[in-house]
């Protein structure tokens, strides 16, 4: 069906760039109807119901980025909204796994009651800064996470490397730095323990 509806691609392309070729052409570009509509007919049976909303992790590594990531799938695919990912089976690269350390953004997608989610779990190590950025550059909100320390602060300042232990509390501003280049900022909203996961609404 691909290698059919590739073909009515180039007999389109041909008609606009070689006309003196399109007799040639047709007799191998010829499709019967009723499969070059197979792909009008998909688009119409697929919608979206919900709106979507694309989010991440972010963080230093090792602060549980990729783990809280195949959490969430974990908890919604019991509640039949996402396929679970393990740990493994996102950070699946050969040198990730050699390495145990996130160094390519990856995907995942789930649902809840409200949204659904496409959601990329970025690297956090300082080597890999630009995938970082990369992965960030489509989302609509992150989950900052950063592993429970001391060092709390009305206005907190976060390098990449988090070289310096600290707390976010709800409602504190935050700053993410690349050396001297700003390259984000947001709000704390919310704040949790592992405590409060089951009372959290992930809607």
């Amino acid at each position: 069906m691909a290698a059919l509806l590739g073909l009515r691609a180039c007999f389109s392309a041909l008609q606009l760039s070689q006309p003196s070729l399109l007799h040639s052409s047709f007799r191998l570009c010829a499709v019967p109807l009723s499969r070059r509509t197979f792909a009008a007919e998909a688009k119409k049976t697929y919608t979206r119901e919900k709106p979507h909303v694309n989010i991440g992790t972010i963080g230093h590594v090792d602060h549980g980025k990729t783990t809280l990531t195949a959490a969430i799938t974990k908890v919604l695919s019991d509640a039949g909204g996402a396929s679970y990912k393990k740990y493994e089976d996102i950070d699946n690269a050969p040198e990730e796994k050699a390495r145990g350390i996130t160094i390519n953004a990856s995907h995942v997608e789930y649902t809840t009651a409200n949204r659904h989610y496409a959601h990329t779990d970025c690297p956090g190590h300082a080597d890999y800064v630009k995938n970082m950025i990369t992965g960030t550059a489509q989302m609509d909100g992150c989950i900052l996470v950063v592993a429970e320390m001391v060092m709390p602060g009305e206005d907190t300042s976060l390098a990449l490397t988090l070289r310096q232990p600290m707390i976010l509390e709800k409602g504190q501003r935050f700053t993410l730095r690349d050396g001297n280049r700003t390259i984000g900022t947001g709000l704390v909203t919310d704040t949790l323990t592992f405590t409060d996961a089951d009372n959290c609404n992930w809607g």
